[in-house]
């Protein structure tokens, strides 16, 4: 679309799907400066969203070398399997799983589930501060 329009999506919880929106300028009180804005706005927030995700995917990656210590240690795998995902919530387990063996980042897995992209991050925290809290009391 050109410059007098300005599109975006709306969740609709009622069909489960987004839904598009249209603002036009000249309709409802449009003017091309509230377009401006919102593409400004847009444009900070893809930028913060993107600076994010490299932020929480560098964060995913020391998480799984902390599960692994940076080698292909039997040991730590077998602890990792049979110690330390088994005190884990199943939900946690299957995130675990998902980053580590499905190989999915936050954003696929918070697109996925429908949750903010800061639900799954808050999630994540939590897993790794337990496994953290795991393999001390494991004394590895």
């Amino acid at each position: 679309m050109d410059a007098s329009h300005y599109v975006y999506r709306l969740w609709d919880q009622e069909s489960g799907r987004y839904i598009r929106q249209i603002l036009t300028v000249g309709y409802n009180g449009i003017t091309e400066e509230m377009l401006d804005f919102l593409q400004q706005c847009d444009n900070a927030e893809a930028q913060d969203y993107e600076d994010d995700v490299r932020h929480w995917d560098e964060l995913v990656e020391d998480f799984k070398e902390s599960f692994f210590r940076g080698s292909s240690n039997q040991t730590d795998v077998e602890i990792l399997l049979t110690e330390v995902l088994p005190k884990l919530t199943d939900d946690q387990r299957n995130l675990v799983y998902d980053l580590l063996g499905n190989d999915f980042n936050l954003a696929d897995l918070a697109r996925r589930d429908g949750v903010s992209y800061q639900a799954i991050q808050n999630r994540f925290s939590k897993i790794k501060k337990r496994v953290k809290k795991i393999f001390s009391e494991l004394g590895r």
